[in-house]
């Protein structure tokens, strides 16, 4: 192990890997696991400050992926703030080990020359993209007769000085082998399940040479050649090796600057005949002021500057403020800063500079996604929308203009005085952005479908800062994508204005059983959904199983709502809606509530609670046919092992865990509502339904208990989803707003609504840059 291997001065950490389980993880979500979590605890460290993640321009390359990390101390690698550098995350499939998903070699080289006749000052040069597409290499024998001192004269006496006559070279970095380690290695060192491996036998002389210029290496080896690089380095061939381009750079970047262009080479010194490999890369340079990664501490002092007042630093009560979210995996993640726009000139100024400057960002609306970094930025900035927050209802009260800053209690609070409503969330603490662009299930939803499709106009600011409205009429195919597709892929909005319904107070009685009567009451949801609903487009109806030991365990609750049985007699003598009535009749209820008052006072009772950390997983199935609730009893045994395994887990680890399962219906009057206005993203017709949603949640305090949490939930979406294709009940979309970080959301839009939003996103952000910079949430690239 590293620690068996002393070693000090400095250096670099050099990683490569590939993706062993596609199955599991794919490059995005992997690549997300190594900026967002990663390489952010990386360079929390006392010692590590820049890390440069590279991948093989060729697509078909066996390990396409390289991060190096350079090191004033490689005696850093021995400490055991280093040793304890996480391998598991909530971003990673169950949970983690990356290991178990990826192979990884980690090679450790020490630093041994800087040659630099031109007095660049030292320095590894790298842009973001590829400068050149052409890949080639130089494979060459070494002399068997060539010691590792000859070599090093070589270079220092000879070789050096004729590279630095051809046009353009500035400067070459050169390292040897200090350690290596394989992907079986390091799990052992982790503690992991590991079988025996001999450790690799990678490189043993690295050399990276840089120009500012195009490169012809085969004049270049021509004008290099001499009888001493012939005694070296006999039997030269052209072969083809990786090409790299710099995909993000982090941190301080202390040895890296911008340079158009530098290959790579590698000598790996084996016992006989020695082997020479020249690992070419093309491009890894270029680096203009506009297409440079910026560390979030100097974007923090650029935004300070052209928006004072408007930038909260750590240790400030405006932080900690804006750092409060809804899940405390939310919480945990620390930004460099958060821009506090008041305004959408606001807005569009803070993204120019963030994208000018090329740091990752993320954007807060109401902070109610449960995975971290979901909407905050570790160690970039966070634009928190929190003063954004008016609600301005139309002359004509067919339209209310919200702000993204907003939570829904904020809005139906100013509504429900001047008796009106809009589609809109249930729970008080839900954001009014995030709901309204991944979809948005309402008390209404019967009546008008979900929030999107009641969207009327956006206004947006793109990547560039431009600030544009999308209207059914007006940029067309950005309002198609925003209903549903979500903002990170498009721009910002600053502004959604809605539809307006009359609404006064809304009827709503929660019925509760011993988990006990679960089967009857999910046999009733079922039966509703496929046959009631349609008849009563007021209704709205869901179910809730969970472990509540106030209440004496397993229960299962049913929350009915209509929009107008308030106003009416048969209200008034305690009846229930005629659609609803056939959950009263079953038998076994623990307590039977009814509430008719204003929905601000609804969601106030739905209110879900700060102060812990969450996960939420959901599908769909169908349940059009009799005999379809059948899948959803089969879930119950599941559900219960699930509920024992979460129990025991919390028990050990002296936590609460508190599981919970909703099914909530899509009926045919939803989906009828989802296609107007050109139908919404999300890739639901009528002809699907009826479907119900499945969401599974759980809450718990403990950061140990991340991963298994997100595994265990993962475990029981798939089961439930094996079960629905095996019936022919699966439908499988993914509704973002439940969705766990892992899911493919808008895969599960279908290919062809899949496709549309990544055109949208290409014509509106042609520069990818929300693409690279804005992080967290699901990309529809």
């Amino acid at each position: 192990m590293a620690q068996d291997h002393p070693m000090a001065g400095r250096g670099i950490l050099y990683v490569n890997s590939k993706i062993a389980r596609p199955d599991l993880i794919n490059e995005e979500q992997y690549m997300d696991w190594y900026d967002n979590d990663h390489m952010a605890e990386i360079l929390e460290t006392s010692a590590m400050k820049t890390a440069f993640r590279y991948k093989d321009v060729d697509p078909s390359a066996e390990r396409p992926f390289l991060a190096m990390y350079p090191l004033d101390d490689m005696a850093f690698m021995q400490t055991d703030e280093f040793k304890g550098i996480r391998v598991h995350s909530d971003l990673l499939p169950g949970g983690g080990p990356v290991y178990d998903v990826a192979e990884i070699d980690v090679r450790y080289y020490k630093l041994t020359q800087v040659y630099d006749p031109t007095n660049k000052g030292p320095g590894i040069k790298a842009t973001r993209r590829p400068f050149s597409r052409h890949r080639s290499s130089w494979a060459l024998m070494l002399g068997s007769d060539v010691s590792p001192e000859e070599l090093d004269r070589w270079y220092r006496e000879e070789h050096l000085e004729r590279m630095s006559q051809w046009a353009g070279f500035l400067r070459t970095t050169r390292f040897e082998l200090a350690y290596a380690r394989s992907n079986a290695q390091s799990r052992a060192l982790k503690g992991l399940a590991a079988e025996n491996e001999e450790a690799p036998q990678p490189p043993t002389y690295l050399a990276l040479h840089e120009f500012s210029g195009d490169l012809d290496l085969k004049r270049m080896m021509e004008f290099t050649d001499s009888a001493w690089t012939r005694k070296i380095v006999p039997g030269l061939k052209v072969v083809l090796t990786p090409v790299y381009g710099l995909v993000v750079a982090h941190g301080k970047r202390d040895w890296f600057h911008g340079v158009k262009q530098m290959f790579l080479r590698s000598i790996e010194t084996m016992q006989r005949p020695f082997l020479t490999t020249f690992l070419l890369w093309l491009g890894l340079a270029v680096l203009v002021p506009c297409q440079k990664y910026d560390n979030g501490a100097s974007a923090c002092e650029a935004l300070d500057k052209a928006l004072p007042g408007r930038v909260a630093y750590p240790q400030t009560e405006a932080y900690d403020v804006s750092n409060t979210f809804w899940s405390n995996r939310q919480s945990a993640v620390r930004p460099a800063c958060f821009l506090l726009p008041n305004s959408t000139a606001d807005v569009s100024t803070g993204l120019k500079i963030l994208t000018s400057l090329r740091t990752k960002f993320s954007v807060k609306g109401g902070g109610h996604t449960p995975f971290a970094g979901g909407s905050n930025m570790q160690g970039g900035v966070t634009i928190s929308l929190e003063a954004l927050n008016d609600v301005t209802v139309s002359a004509s009260r067919k339209t209310v203009s919200i702000g993204p800053g907003n939570r829904w209690i904020d809005v139906t609070r100013k509504l429900d005085p001047l008796g009106l409503a809009v589609v809109g969330g249930r729970v008080a603490e839900v954001g009014v952005a995030g709901l309204l662009l991944g979809g948005g299930i309402s008390f209404l939803s019967e009546q008008h479908g979900w929030a999107c499709d009641n969207v009327q106009t956006y206004e947006v600011v793109l990547a560039t800062g431009e600030i544009v409205l999308a209207t059914p009429t007006q940029n067309e195919d950005l309002y198609w994508a925003l209903r549903g597709g979500g903002g990170s892929s498009f721009g910002v909005v600053t502004r959604f204005d809605v539809d307006a319904f009359a609404q006064g107070d809304l009827w709503g009685r929660s019925l509760l059983w011993p988990g006990t009567e679960s089967g009857g009451v999910l046999a009733q949801l079922t039966l509703v959904a496929r046959d009631v609903l349609p008849l009563d487009r007021d209704a709205h109806v869901f179910v809730v199983l969970a472990h509540a030991p106030q209440v004496g365990g397993d229960v299962v609750l049913a929350s009915l709502y209509h929009l107008t049985h308030a106003a009416t007699q048969a209200a008034a003598d305690g009846a229930v809606p005629d659609v609803l009535e056939g959950f009263v009749r079953l038998r076994g209820q623990i307590s039977n509530t009814t509430t008719v008052a204003p929905v601000s006072t609804h969601l106030e009772a739905i209110s879900d609670r700060y102060g812990f950390r969450k996960t939420w997983w959901d599908t769909t199935v169908s349940i059009g046919d009799a005999g379809d609730d059948l899948l959803l009893l089969e879930t119950l045994p599941k559900w219960d092992a699930h509920v024992e395994a979460l129990l025991a887990a919390g028990e050990e680890a002296g936590d609460t865990i508190v599981p919970q399962i909703a099914f909530q219906p899509i009926s045919t009057n939803v989906l009828k509502e989802m296609q107007k206005n050109g139908g919404n993203a999300l890739g639901l017709h009528v002809g699907d339904g009826p479907l119900v949603l499945i969401h599974v949640m759980a809450t718990w305090s403990s950061d140990k208990l991340d991963c298994f949490m997100e595994k265990k939930a993962k475990e029981l979406i798939e089961d439930i989803e094996t079960r629905a294709e095996a019936r022919g009940q699966r439908n499988g979309y993914k509704y973002i707003n439940y969705a766990g970080r892992t899911q493919d959301v808008f895969g599960s839009y279908g290919e062809e609504n899949h496709q549309r939003l990544r055109e949208v996103s290409q014509k509106y952000d042609p520069e990818d840059l929300l693409q690279s910079l804005w992080r967290g949430y699901f990309k529809v690239r």
